[in-house]
C-alpha cells in the first residue's frame, strides 16, 4: 500500500474455489481510495501481463504516478510493470543485471525511482531508464526501501535499519 498524490492504492488478491471441481482461482484487483479512505475505483487485473502471472505474485510494491499510472514492482519476476489508470499495460523495466526491485516511488514530475539492492534507478514516466541516482559501494548493505517527502528529499532505508536522507530535487 502506498499513498501518492492524495490516493491510496491497495493490491488485493482474491481466491475462489469451485466446489464441483475443487479448483482454486486467484484474481487480483487494485482498489484506489481517496485521502479520506473512500473507495474511488476498482481496477481488475488480467491474470497475465507481459509474462507476469499475477496468481503467483509473491509480493509487490505499488505506487501511482502524477498522471494516474500505476507502477508495481515484483520480487518474483524481478521487474517493474507500469499500467495506465484503467489497468492497461504500459511498460516493463528490469535491472540490466537481473537484480530484484525493492521499493518504488514517484516524484512530482512523474519520474519513477526504483530501489535495487545496490542502486537507485531513475526512470521516466514511460519506464525508460534515465540514470542511476545512488550507488551503494558496500556489498554488506542492501537498499530495501525508499520514499520522497513533499520537499523532494529522498529517504533510503537499508537492511541494517538505517535511513539516509538525500536532497533529490530543488524546491521551486
Amino acid at each position: 500500500m502506498m499513498p501518492c498524490f492524495g490516493h491510496i492504492l491497495v493490491l488485493i488478491q482474491i481466491s475462489t474455489v469451485t466446489e464441483s471441481l475443487w479448483q482454486r482461482h486467484v484474481s487480483h484487483k487494485i482498489t484506489r481510495y481517496d485521502e479520506n479512505g473512500l473507495k474511488i475505483q476498482d481496477i481488475w487485473i488480467n491474470d497475465r501481463i507481459q509474462g507476469w502471472k499475477f496468481s503467483s505474485l509473491e509480493y509487490a510494491y505499488i505506487t501511482e504516478n502524477k498522471n494516474g499510472d500505476i507502477i508495481i514492482s515484483s520480487k518474483e519476476y524481478k521487474t517493474v510493470v507500469g499500467m495506465g489508470r484503467s489497468g492497461e499495460h504500459r511498460f516493463l523495466y528490469s535491472h540490466p543485471e537481473n537484480l530484484t526491485p525493492m521499493d518504488i516511488c514517484t516524484d512530482k514530475y512523474g519520474h519513477i525511482l526504483v530501489a535495487f539492492k545496490s542502486s537507485i534507478h531513475l526512470l521516466d514516466e514511460d519506464g525508460a531508464f534515465q540514470t542511476i541516482l545512488l550507488k551503494n559501494v558496500s556489498s554488506n548493505i542492501m537498499f530495501t526501501c525508499l520514499c520522497l517527502d513533499d520537499k523532494q528529499n529522498i529517504y533510503v532505508g537499508n537492511n541494517r535499519g538505517i535511513v539516509n536522507v538525500y536532497k533529490y530535487l530543488k524546491d521551486e
